[in-house]
C-alpha cells in the first residue's frame, strides 16, 4: 500500500521514498488511534471492552505493526539499493575510488564487502592495461603514444612556469649489422639491454620511451642542455661498456649516438625541439658515431630543417616534395640539374619493362630518387677528392647505404622503398656492398637502381674522371652484366633506353 499510491491529481507515484513516509505516517495514525480507543475501553469498562470488537482492534494494531516493520525495512532498504546504484554511477563514469558501506553485519554488508573487493579487482586490472597500452612490449619502457602525451604534458608546464626541457635522442649504432649477424632474438635482446642502461642512468621523474627501431627518447623535465649532455655521456659510456653475451663474440659490444635538444634555447615549440635533438643525432652520426652531440643553432633560434631537409623528407608524402630534397641533395654533390629525377624515371621505365606493377613502379621510383641521402653523412672533401680514396674514406663510403636505410625508415610511409635504399650497391656476383649479397638475393629494385645509377653517373663528370659518351658508358654497362649487374636488368634497361631513343628521334 504504500508502495504506489495516487496523488490529489490523480497521477501515479512509484516506489517513492515521500510516499513511504506518508504510508508510515498514516499507519501510525490509524495504529495510534485503535491502542488509544482499546486502552479507553479497558480502562474505564466501556460496553465493548472484552467484546470481540476489541479482540479485532488488537488484530489490526498487530497487523498495523507488522505492517509499519516491512514499510520501514522497505525504507531503508531502498535507501542502500540507491547507495550502491550512485556508487555503480561512479564506477561507470570511471571513478574507482567508489566504495560501499561495508558497517552492518548484515547481508547489506556483506554485498557491500563483495562490490569492494570486485571494484579492487576491476581497478587493478584497468590499471594493468594502462601500463600495457602505454608500454613498449620489447623493452618495458615507455612507447612512442605515451611519449607524444607526455612531451605535450611537459612541454606545456615547462612553458607555463619558464623551466628548461630537454631531450635526448638515442640511436643504436650498426643495430641493423648487428641484428643480421647474431638474429633477432639477439638483436630483442641488446634492445632490452640498451633500455635498461638507460633506465639505470634516468630519474623518475624522466620519461624514458622506445621512440622506435633502435631509437630512444629520453625527456628531462627542469634540466638543462649542459645537464642533458652529461646524463646523455652517462648512457654513451655504459652502454659501449655493455657486452651482449648472447651475440656473435666478434659483435658483442655496441655503442650509441645521442643528440641533444633543449627548450626554450634551442626551440619555441615540441616539433622544433624534436627537430633539435634529431638534429643534433645526425650531427653525432655524422662526426663517426659513439658521440654525444648537443644542437648547435643560436640560442632562441627555431631549429631550421637542415640543408638536405631531412624532417621534411620524413614527413614528406607527395612526389613533387620527395624531387624537390633530391634535387638539392644533388645540387650539393655537383651532379646537374634533374640527375636523381632522370635516374628515377628510367628506372621506373625499366620496373615496367620488367613487369613491376604500378606501385611497385612508384615504390621503385622514390627508392632511386633517395638512393644517396646516406651521403650527407660523407664529408665533401672525400666526395670530391680526385684521388684513389684510403681505406678509411672507402669505409665512410660504403656505409652510406645503411645510413640512408636508417635516415628513410623514420618515416611512416616509406618502408616499401627501403630494400632499394639498402641495397642498391651490391654486386651480383656478391662482392658489393653493404651486405655482400648475390644474384637473386638482392632485390630486384636494388638491381635496377644499381644499373641505371652507374649509366647516369658515367654521363657526367665527376672530381675523379670525366664523363663518358652515350656508346661508350652502354658498353660498359654490357662489360659488366654478369658481374656487377643482373644480366636480365641490363637487358630491359638496354631496351629502355633504345626506346627513349627512338622516341627522341
Amino acid at each position: 500500500m504504500g508502495l504506489l499510491l495516487v496523488n490529489s491529481r490523480g497521477n501515479l507515484m512509484h516506489n517513492s521514498d515521500t510516499n513511504l513516509r506518508r504510508a508510515i505516517g498514516a499507519m501510525v495514525a490509524v495504529s495510534a488511534l485503535f491502542v488509544l480507543d482499546y486502552v479507553v475501553s479497558i480502562r474505564y469498562g466501556g460496553p465493548r471492552a472484552g467484546s470481540a470488537v476489541h479482540i479485532a482492534i488488537a488484530a489490526l494494531s498487530m497487523i498495523t505493526a507488522g505492517i509499519l516493520s516491512t514499510l520501514v525495512f522497505a525504507l531503508r532498504t531502498r535507501r542502500r539499493l540507491r547507495a550502491l546504484s550512485d556508487k555503480l554511477r561512479m564506477i561507470a563514469a570511471g571513478d574507482y575510488t567508489a566504495r560501499a558501506d561495508i558497517s552492518t553485519i548484515d547481508e547489506f554488508g556483506e554485498l557491500g564487502r563483495a562490490f569492494n573487493s570486485m571494484v579492487g579487482s576491476l581497478s587493478r586490472a584497468r590499471d594493468l592495461l594502462i601500463e600495457k597500452a602505454n608500454t613498449d612490449s620489447v623493452t618495458g619502457l615507455a612507447n612512442h603514444r605515451y611519449f607524444q602525451e607526455r612531451l605535450a604534458v611537459e612541454f606545456s608546464r615547462a612553458a607555463r612556469y619558464g623551466s628548461p626541457l630537454s631531450l635526448l635522442m638515442v640511436d643504436i649504432d650498426h643495430f641493423k649489422l648487428f641484428n643480421d649477424m647474431n638474429g633477432h632474438p639477439a638483436g630483442d635482446h641488446a634492445l632490452r639491454e640498451i633500455a635498461t642502461v638507460i633506465a639505470e642512468q634516468v630519474r623518475d621523474v624522466d620519461v624514458a620511451a622506445r621512440y622506435g627501431g633502435e631509437e630512444f627518447a629520453i625527456l628531462l623535465p627542469e634540466t638543462c642542455a649542459a645537464q642533458a649532455e652529461i646524463l646523455g655521456e652517462r648512457i654513451r659510456e655504459a652502454a659501449s661498456n655493455r657486452v651482449f653475451e648472447q651475440a656473435n663474440p666478434q659483435c658483442a659490444r655496441l655503442t650509441v649516438s645521442v643528440g641533444v635538444g633543449e627548450y626554450p634555447s634551442h626551440c619555441s615549440d615540441r616539433a622544433s625541439l624534436l627537430r633539435a635533438a634529431d638534429g643534433a643525432l645526425y650531427t653525432a652520426k655524422m662526426k663517426g658515431r659513439n658521440v654525444v652531440a648537443t644542437f648547435d643553432g643560436e640560442s632562441g633560434e627555431d631549429p631550421k630543417p637542415d640543408p638536405h631537409k631531412l624532417y621534411v623528407l620524413l614527413h614528406a608524402t607527395d612526389l613533387t616534395t620527395i624531387e624537390a630534397i633530391a634535387a638539392a641533395i644533388d645540387a650539393k654533390h655537383g651532379y646537374p640539374s634533374r640527375h636523381s629525377a632522370a635516374i628515377a624515371q628510367l628506372a621506373a621505365e625499366v620496373g615496367e619493362r620488367m613487369g613491376l606493377s604500378q606501385e611497385e613502379r612508384t615504390s621503385l621510383y622514390v627508392a632511386a630518387l633517395l638512393r644517396d641521402v646516406g651521403q650527407i653523412a660523407i664529408p665533401d672533401s672525400v666526395l670530391e677528392k680526385s684521388d684513389a680514396l684510403s681505406a678509411e674514406e672507402m669505409g665512410l663510403v660504403e656505409e652510406h647505404p645503411t645510413l640512408g636505410h636508417a635516415i628513410v625508415q623514420k618515416s611512416p610511409y616509406m618502408a616499401a622503398m627501403l630494400p632499394a635504399i639498402l641495397h642498391h650497391h651490391e654486386r651480383f656476383d656478391g662482392t658489393g656492398y653493404p651486405e655482400g649479397l648475390a644474384g637473386d638475393q638482392i632485390p630486384l629494385a636494388a638491381r635496377i637502381i644499381a644499373v641505371v645509377d652507374a649509366y647516369q653517373s658515367m654521363a657526367v663528370d665527376r672530381p675523379y674522371r670525366g664523363k663518358l659518351d652515350a656508346c661508350t658508358a652502354q658498353a660498359e654497362i654490357r662489360r659488366l652484366s654478369g658481374t656487377q649487374f643482373d644480366p636480365a636488368v641490363v637487358t630491359a634497361f638496354l631496351a629502355a633506353l633504345s626506346d627513349e631513343v627512338k622516341k627522341a628521334a
